[in-house]
């Protein structure tokens, strides 16, 4: 092995904050292609090189045309872990493109990247794999994938999804229980006014200092107000929230 590549890959091994240069992208490229390199090192060698962003995900790209399955699997590997912070459409392309591998593991990468990427045609690709994807591993591997991405179109597909793997079931119902969290963190909130509160409560309104007998004021119309603090006034109340708006011009 050439000796620049041999430095380039003590350095990543040996280094753990090592960020390889432009020039030595390429060269430790080709190295994770070396059958003799042991896996270890060659997480080293991809942990460097994801630093580097898009200049690993162009030169990765080049390198899976044609490359055997153990060089595409650290490729994928890579490409996997730089989808998260690479917005590169073409790193997209290469993860879908990749679901169509001969290679369960390629494609099992293939999928975590998918699963990392922000590129809103994910889902989509997710989905549409899912009938073509018969190995367990992968499935499971797609599952995990369309939890992290998926919408309600991907909560609906996993429900019909059938299977007596309990590991795959299990996997169900924690993408889904992800999928509805980030929904219901997306659906806008409103506060109704006019809907009584449950039962009494201690209300705390806050205001500048200075203010605080004035807001108590404008409240005993319709309150009890306590002043707990130049800046907070209580009441106890068990109405609408609209009700206290009596005070809303005390700032």
């Amino acid at each position: 092995m050439d000796p620049a590549i041999l430095a380039d890959i003590a350095r990543a091994r040996d280094d753990p904050g090592y960020t390889p240069s432009a020039r030595a992208v390429p060269r430790l490229i080709d190295a994770l292609a070396d059958l003799a390199l042991d896996d270890e090192t060659a997480r080293a060698v991809e942990r460097a090189l994801v630093r580097t962003g898009a200049v690993a995900a162009r030169h990765a790209r080049v390198a899976l045309d044609g490359a055997p399955e153990r060089f595409r699997s650290r490729l994928l590997g890579l490409l996997a872990r730089l989808s998260a912070s690479v917005p590169a459409p073409e790193l997209f392309e290469s993860l879908a493109a990749a679901l169509a591998d001969a290679s369960p593991r390629c494609r099992r990468l293939a999928l975590r990247g998918l699963g990392n990427s922000a590129d809103p045609r994910a889902e989509d690709v997710l989905l549409e794999s899912l009938p073509e994807q018969a190995a367990l591993d992968v499935l499971r591997a797609l599952v995990d994938a369309l939890g992290k991405v998926g919408t309600a179109r991907a909560a609906s597909a996993l429900e019909r999804l059938e299977s007596t793997d309990d590991e795959l079931a299990r996997r169900v119902d924690r993408a889904r229980l992800l999928i509805a969290r980030r929904l219901q963190r997306e659906t806008p909130s409103a506060i109704r006014l006019d809907r009584p509160l449950p039962g009494p409560a201690t209300i705390a309104l806050s205001c500048r200092r200075g203010l605080a007998e004035l807001l108590a004021a404008e409240l005993a119309s319709a309150f009890a107000p306590r002043i707990t603090s130049a800046t907070r006034v209580e009441v106890e109340h068990a109405g609408p929230l609209g009700a206290l708006l009596v005070a809303d011009k005390v700032h």
